[in-house]
């Protein structure tokens, strides 16, 4: 038999048992499909939160390091605690560039920062600012500071919350406030961080909402927002340094990407805020960009889910193998017809790594299908949550289109495995193909 003679047959051989070509597509495929919608809304999330939380900052990720406790000129101290030049020694082992020691602006300790840093947060340009007032990217708890007002309650309806937002924006943007010190503001923008929300549960944004991905995007945090002023070359208003206030040594650096920013994290000295970590000799906080922090908890949390696919993989590969078993025992008389006309065992095993060859694709076809059909649903229902806790969550000035719907490897890894189930069906079938 020739090889397209073999594919001939094998589809035949599927049409001839719809009921059972129907049942192996459908049970294996139900099994699978919901290990890649999983995967797919999953994924499909993570590129959301990084892609807005590194728009601000182009892909950098800056922090603010605090020495724990002082030593003398600076070294580390007789406790073990790091100072400043061992901190930045860390800091620059994994490729982080020193933006300088940390200098603060008002009464509310605004850090003090150029503006080449946040170009994507700057709305306003900060030469607009008079001469005695600092250009300030704002956080929300010094927004409700300086108006006097707080936006953060929790709404029924989620337009009012956006509207709620909006309204704060336009309070804000280009106007100049000053502090109990008489320290002058002028707004240009709004910090890297959350507006109203601190973390990516739709119960931030409607008051009772009861989704049962709640208690899921609970534990995904946004970043708090921290004052950033921005150091336009005008000498009308006074910086301290932090060191001079707090006796203890603190520097500003940023990363280039997320990967030296994650490798920092694993095997720096730095203590970040929400982890605990061994061996950490002095303070970490995240000011803009990609928190390691975040993508570390979703790390872990793809760690759990690469285990529960595992699981449900091997539910499904059972299900095949012992479905291939009995449609092969089935198949007993048609084995014996093919080799009384001639075909000898490699051209029956062809015949039928076709046949399993085609099933399984239909079975991917099919497990691709309703994946993707949920993953969709899904954005459809909660199309509008969606937009506006991404526009409070990075404090964007518009309303996004947001789709949690992304593609990773081990979409592709499971795809591949299905369709490496044909040739196990094959050989697990190999005694009963045999002449």
């Amino acid at each position: 038999m020739r090889l397209r003679d073999v594919a001939h047959i094998s589809t035949k051989s599927l049409k001839a048992q719809p009921r059972r070509t129907f049942f192996l597509i459908v049970s294996t495929g139900v099994v699978f499909g919901l290990v890649l919608m999983v995967n797919l809304w999953w994924q499909g999330l993570q590129n959301t939160y990084i892609e807005y939380a590194s728009r601000a900052t182009n892909g950098k990720v800056v922090l603010w390091a605090n020495e724990l406790t002082s030593g003398s000129d600076g070294m580390a101290g007789q406790d073990g605690h790091f100072g400043r030049e061992e901190i930045i020694q860390d800091l620059q082992k994994f490729g982080a560039k020193i933006l300088g020691d940390a200098q603060i602006y008002g009464a509310y300790g605004g850090l003090v920062l150029g503006g080449e840093n946040f170009s994507g947060l700057i709305e306003i340009d900060t030469k607009k600012a008079p001469k005695d007032a600092a250009p300030i990217l704002v956080s929300d708890f010094l927004a409700e500071q300086l108006i006097g007002e707080g936006y953060s309650g929790i709404t029924k309806i989620a337009r009012q919350k956006q509207q709620n937002y909006e309204d704060y924006r336009a309070a804000l943007l280009g106007k100049v406030f000053a502090d109990g010190q008489g320290d002058k503001y002028f707004v240009v923008g709004f910090a890297p961080g959350s507006s109203f929300i601190d973390n990516l549960s739709f119960e931030q944004i409607i008051y009772k909402n009861d989704s049962v991905f709640n208690p899921f995007l609970r534990n995904i945090p946004t970043l708090e927002g921290i004052p950033i002023v921005i150091n336009n070359g005008a000498d009308g208003w006074k910086v301290t340094s932090f060191e001079e206030m707090t006796g203890g040594a603190s520097v500003v650096a940023s990363f280039e990407s997320l990967d030296k920013a994650n490798e920092y994290l694993e095997y720096g000295k730095g203590e970040f805020m929400s982890l605990s970590l061994l061996e950490r000799e002095y303070s970490v906080r995240v000011v803009a960009g990609m928190s390691p922090e975040t993508d570390y908890i979703f790390r872990q949390f793809s760690m759990v889910i690469n285990i529960a696919s595992i699981v449900l993989i091997v539910v499904a590969g059972i299900v095949v193998v012992f479905t291939a078993i009995r449609l092969v025992d089935q198949d007993c008389q048609n084995i014996r017809l093919y080799y009384s006309i001639g075909a000898d065992s490699r051209q029956v095993r062809m015949l039928y790594l076709c046949y399993f060859v085609e099933l399984m694709v239909g079975v991917l076809v099919f497990a691709l299908a309703i994946a993707s059909v949920m993953v969709i649903l899904f954005n459809v229902i909660y199309r509008e949550l969606l937009g506006i806790q991404a526009m409070l969550a990075f404090s964007l000035a518009e309303v996004p289109f947001v789709v949690w719907y992304g593609v990773n490897i081990e979409i592709l890894v499971i795809l591949g495995i299905i369709l490496l189930m044909a040739p196990v069906c094959v050989l697990v079938g190999r005694k009963i193909l045999s002449r």
